[in-house]
């Protein structure tokens, strides 16, 4: 079987050469009946280049009354078309699928433009399911099986899908753009569980070519996210799709069901932003491949997909969380069928040199609701105040944000949350079950709503060890002798009193009411030149103003600190 798939692989583009060279020919045959259409056009006219038609069922009706052995349907490049009337099929027993094109004739057909090199833009706003619509643009069903090729077509505001070709084959979609499919842009639908399976929708034919289409923004309902797909791969088989670009699309941008979906080549595609995220509650179809078979194994095979790029998972930024959203490759219906390893089993699906990142992340590919980060903090600072306080402070860069979180990890351990501020506040004390003598790191992140901004510089302090002095020489010796303002001050419970020493000297640390009474002797000792910080934590004594003072040798300075218990 792998033998076969990379058979496959290789012959595929041989196959579709030919294909599309069928199509080249076709549109220079010179029995070929040409109908032009403008959206200026009227549908009295005979659809020639100077007096088009304006509708596709005007366009259709001059082909079926014609005898010739095959078409072209060309519209004005760069006209916007909005007329549609809807042709309504039944695909599935009693269903009732409405489309505002439907080529069931039996001849090759060729639908592109004329004139200005832009595309033509089909836009179907306003058709609403309730109304009748139609819901999709086109549809190519049997008994069409000649060659029909679809291109530089812009299709824009369909509420359940683009192009489905049925029980066909041999179709080429070429340099096609879709934007904005799917219920969630047409919010006054009032038909209940409307949602859009496929973007596009190859269902039980063969050797159908997608290349080179730009597909964004299509969304079901959120309670119907994971129900959409870009490309519905319905008993599709020697087929391939490549070179195609998919952003923002929150269901699978490709999904294959069912055993006769075989022998397909997915390749060179890019997709960002696609398939629903693993927070989203009540789905089941999430990752960039939905596989699906049926009971009694009747489940896809020989699917190639190689040199695709599947980055992000699609987020509803409204509902969800992005800094937690996680996209998987593939996920299975029926595993009791197809084998709960089908992702990964090389006959049922061989991946090649693909390219995944699964956590999502902010790029210029996103063109979902403006998603602004607040900047990120800076300048962050700690200061051991005691065995058991360290405070930080930072500059906050952002004008917006809601507030602050501060995280911190000792040695191995893992960064954790230990706790917020509020917006503008550029300060915390740690006072979260510290240890004496005993380094933290620490960082700090801006965030708005669910978003948080990158952390800032990391910081290292460590707790003081109220048994030792802290010794500094190794930052230089001091000029001078000099005795700093306690830190902080006021205080509860210590403070920390800095001070240095240009020379070797005997040093006394004592504090004293405000009165001039002796309190306590913290220090007296013969240290070397360097600078010192000792930690003050007063017990049984009340609030008030105190004295330190520092005598080593001549020099003798005091400060006033502020106890507050």
């Amino acid at each position: 079987m792998k033998k076969y798939i990379t058979m496959f692989r290789f012959s595929a583009n041989i196959i579709f050469i030919i294909i599309s060279a069928i199509h080249f020919c076709g549109s220079m045959n010179l029995d070929a009946k040409t109908v032009y259409m403008s959206s200026t056009g009227d549908d009295a006219n005979q659809g020639i280049e100077e007096a088009p038609v304006k509708t596709f069922n005007r366009a259709k009706q001059l082909c079926k009354n014609s005898s010739d052995a095959s078409f072209e349907i060309l519209l004005k490049g760069g006209d916007t078309f909005t007329e549609f009337q809807a042709v309504t099929v039944s695909l599935y027993g009693d269903d009732q699928t409405t489309f505002a094109f439907v080529w069931n004739i039996n001849k090759p057909l060729k639908i592109s433009t004329y004139g200005p090199e832009e595309k033509a833009h089909l836009y179907g706003a306003g058709y609403y399911s309730h109304s009748g619509g139609p819901g999709q643009a086109i549809l190519i069903i049997d008994p069409s099986s000649k060659d029909v090729l679809i291109e530089n077509l812009f299709f824009e505001m369909w509420e359940l899908g683009t192009i489905m070709v049925f029980e066909s084959e041999d179709v080429h979609i070429r340099n096609i753009k879709i934007d904005k499919v799917g219920p969630y842009y047409f919010p006054e639908e009032k038909t209940t569980g409307v949602y859009c399976a496929g973007v596009i929708y190859p269902k039980n034919s063969t050797r159908i070519l997608i290349e080179d289409v730009v597909m964004t923004n299509c969304h079901n309902n959120y309670n119907e996210v994971g129900a959409l797909h870009g490309f519905y791969c319905t008993r599709l088989n020697h087929s391939e799709i490549r070179n195609c670009y998919l952003a923002n699309i929150s269901g699978s941008p490709f999904k294959f069901r069912r055993k006769p979906a075989n022998n397909c080549y997915v390749h060179d595609n890019e997709c960002y932003y696609t398939g629903v995220s693993t927070q989203t509650p009540n789905q089941v179809q999430f990752g960039f491949l939905r596989y699906s078979g049926d009971p009694g194994g009747n489940c896809p095979y020989a699917l190639v997909f190689e040199n695709n790029k599947f980055h992000y998972p699609y987020c509803w930024v409204e509902l969800e969380n992005p800094e937690t959203a996680m996209a998987v490759r593939c996920t299975i219906s029926n595993e009791e069928s197809c084998g709960s390893d089908a992702c990964m089993n090389p006959e049922r699906v061989e991946w090649i040199n693909n390219d995944f990142k699964y956590k999502w992340e902010l790029t210029e590919h996103w063109t979902g609701p403006d998603i602004i980060v607040p900047d990120a903090p800076s300048n962050l600072t700690a200061v051991a105040v005691s065995d058991k306080q360290i405070d930080l402070t930072w500059t906050d860069n952002s004008d917006d944000e809601d507030g602050f979180y501060i995280e911190r990890k000792s040695g191995a351990s893992s960064w954790f949350q230990i706790g917020s501020v509020d917006s503008n506040v550029t300060t915390y004390s740690d006072k979260f079950f510290l240890s004496p003598a005993t380094t933290y790191t620490y960082r700090v992140a801006a965030y708005r709503e669910l978003l948080t901004s990158p952390s800032c510089n990391e910081v290292t302090e460590t707790t003081l060890d109220p048994t030792k002095v802290v010794d500094n020489t190794s930052c230089g010796t001091p000029k001078d002798f000099r005795l700093e303002q306690n830190y902080p001050n006021p205080f509860n419970p210590s403070t920390t009193i800095s001070y240095q020493l240009p020379k070797t000297c005997g040093i006394q640390l004592n504090v004293f009411d405000i009165n001039g009474t002796f309190i306590k002797k913290l220090l007296d000792s013969f240290q070397m030149a360097g600078v010192y910080r000792v930690m003050w934590q007063p017990t049984n004594l009340p609030s008030g103003h105190y004295l330190v003072q520092l005598q080593a040798g001549d020099f003798k300075k005091s400060i006033k600190v502020v106890y507050l218990r």
